[in-house]
């Protein structure tokens, strides 16, 4: 194929594309024809490619990878030919793909200008706390007693600075993350409009929500009492084993904070059989006491593990 045939193809495209693109698209298309000198259609596409990001019509290789797809879904049309009829079925065909491909592309949104609580929680959050808020690998966050046990600023805390010494990371971009301080707040909003239930707890006394450091220096004595009572019957005598597991182990204590046990202990982990404060020796709920007593003799476990680990 001689140049100055595709270069007569190039002006039909240019003709059923132009109104949608602009003549600056195809003049910078028409100056990589010396380059080309070839039949296939995917390597047409090629050349189109430096087109598009030269005159601006897309700015980075995301996008470009968009309209791609559609180039590379033209290649079935087969080899550039002037063959009239032919090739104006091919141009509308391609035209048509490129639009859909184009929309799509300027239809998304930076980072900064997401506003729907479904794709800010898939994209932060599912990853650790499950689809749906559920059986992930940390707490469940689609949990009615758990939504009433914390505060919404605790939440947002969270969120926005993590937790230190965990594998929670700070999301907020005053500490290095990718969320705006509105896109924080439709999180913390979002999750209590869906998975909240306020008036299945109006009438009971919650546990206070925050650990008292008071509590985990004076308690881990009065801890063995309280942790044979609730919580051996499932982990076993000294929490290393049981039919719920370890929760000594040192691979979970090392990633889980004083306040992660204390609400794992108030609120259990109702999507992993695990009950609330409430319900782990019937008719018998944990005192303040002996949540706060339990807390500690869990986070003295942690400690003699770094011990033992550094020697």
């Amino acid at each position: 194929m001689s140049v100055e045939i595709l270069r007569k193809d190039l002006d039909r495209l240019s003709h059923v594309l132009d109104c949608c693109f602009g003549l600056s698209f195809f003049s910078e298309l028409q100056s990589c024809v010396e380059r080309l000198f070839c039949r296939r259609w995917h390597v047409l596409t090629e050349s189109i490619d430096d087109a598009w990001l030269r005159v601006g019509f897309v700015t980075d290789r995301a996008q470009l990878d968009v309209l791609r797809e559609a180039l590379c879904a033209s290649a079935e049309c087969g080899n550039v030919s002037s063959n009239g009829g032919r090739f104006e079925c091919q141009a509308v065909a391609f035209r048509n793909q490129v639009i859909s491909a184009t929309r799509k592309t300027r239809e998304r949104k930076a980072p900064a200008e997401i506003s729907d609580f479904n794709q800010l929680y898939t994209q932060n959050c599912a990853g650790c706390h499950g689809v749906d808020g559920r059986l992930g690998a940390a707490s469940s966050l689609n949990d009615a007693l758990y939504l009433a046990f914390i505060t919404d600023d605790a939440v947002r805390q969270a969120i926005s600075k993590g937790r230190i010494g965990t594998n929670m990371p700070a999301f907020s971009e005053q500490a290095g993350g990718h969320l705006t301080d509105q896109q924080i707040e439709l999180l913390v909003t979002g999750m209590r409009s869906r998975w909240s239930k306020p008036d299945e707890f109006k009438d009971i006394e919650l546990p206070r929500y925050s650990v008292d450091e008071t509590d985990l220096t004076s308690g881990p004595t009065r801890g063995v009492v309280a942790y044979k009572t609730y919580c051996q019957s499932c982990h076993g005598t000294n929490g290393d084993g049981g039919s719920a597991g370890s929760i000594v182990d040192p691979n979970f204590l090392n990633l889980v904070s004083d306040q992660g046990l204390r609400t794992t202990v108030v609120v259990g982990r109702a999507d992993m059989g695990k009950p609330d404060w409430r319900g782990n020796v019937p008719g018998r709920p944990m005192s303040a006491q002996e949540i706060a007593d339990v807390v500690a003799w869990l986070a003295g476990q942690r400690q003699r593990t770094d011990v033992a680990a550094n020697k």
